[in-house]
């Protein structure tokens, strides 16, 4: 069925990849273009289309997406939804992972090495 979908998501992939914004070392949807504040879902959504897509630059942008998702993370673990002044609900990832059955602790502050275990299928690192 995914190679069923793959037209849609590449052809998705090409019209939302012009919405992406350069902000402080990350990248964002842009919330001009979105017409609503962008939010750390809009960049989830961006980000596993990317890894199961087949454009060249896959990676860099999905790195830079995660990268928008690691920096709303809040010391206590909680996840500011919306980037930028326009809300500022919150999320707690470790409820939902728990919730699913994947065991996860909210206070503690998640890498980029612990992005892309989840994302890329990396082995974890080393102690």
């Amino acid at each position: 069925m995914k190679e069923e979908l793959d037209p849609v998501i590449e052809r998705s992939l090409e019209h939302y990849s012009h919405y992406l914004i350069r902000r402080d070392g990350y990248t964002i949807l842009d919330p001009k273009l979105l017409e609503e504040p962008s939010s750390i879902a809009h960049s989830a959504f961006m980000l596993l289309s990317l890894i199961h897509s087949r454009l060249s630059d896959r990676k860099e942008k999905a790195l830079l997406l995660a990268d928008g998702i690691l920096v709303q993370q809040r010391p206590d673990g909680s996840h500011k939804i919306y980037f930028g002044h326009e809300r500022d609900d919150t999320l707690w990832l470790g409820n939902i992972l728990n919730r699913e059955g994947t065991k996860f602790g909210t206070r503690v502050k998640w890498s980029k090495d612990d992005v892309l275990t989840l994302l890329w299928g990396q082995p974890p690192r080393g102690p």
